[in-house]
């Protein structure tokens, strides 16, 4: 659950330009990995790592809980390990998945972030491009979006749900 999808573009300290040229939020993605794993270590811990990238960074034998972990306790490793983790959650299917965003319309404006004096895309940082990728890739699971009111918002014609759920798993 998200309770907060508004602290995914306006969250953090900084971002940092990641590997994959998106944009990485260590302090974001840790503190999502550790409220995940607090709630959910006893089901992660069930499920293995089936990528074997995944497997190399995390150990064989790894499972989801295992990552979950690395991204909370190490912020050089968070935003990596969100990605791995939402990854692995979209294409297992030993378990269903319920992912719960509130203020799910905010994954669509404009972030607080800018690098090299330029704007960065909510799509262009890494915590939302994984959501949207587990929601697309989903094998065994529902996506909850909730928009929020509280915020002004430029888009509010519902397309955010088409957006974040659209693909295989599916949007309520």
């Amino acid at each position: 659950h998200i309770a907060r999808g508004r602290g995914l573009v306006r969250g953090g300290l900084w971002v940092e330009e990641g590997p994959d040229g998106r944009f990485d939020q260590p302090h974001v993605a840790q503190q999502l990995l550790g409220d995940f794993a607090k709630v959910h270590r006893a089901q992660l811990g069930s499920i293995p790592l089936s990528d074997e990238g995944a497997q190399e960074r995390y150990g064989a034998g790894a499972t989801l809980a295992d990552v979950a972990e690395a991204g909370a306790n190490d912020e050089e490793m968070a935003a990596a390990a969100f990605v791995d983790l939402t990854a692995q959650l979209a294409v297992q299917t030993t378990l269903p998945v319920l992912v719960a965003v509130d203020e799910a319309n905010s994954l669509f404006e404009p972030t607080a972030y800018h690098y090299k004096r330029k704007p960065v895309e909510p799509e262009q940082l890494s915590a939302v491009h994984a959501l949207k990728c587990l929601a697309d890739e989903l094998r065994n699971g529902v996506v909850v979006a909730a928009d929020s009111n509280s915020f002004p918002v430029t888009n509010r014609d519902g397309d955010f749900k088409a957006g974040l759920g659209g693909g295989a798993g599916r949007t309520l």
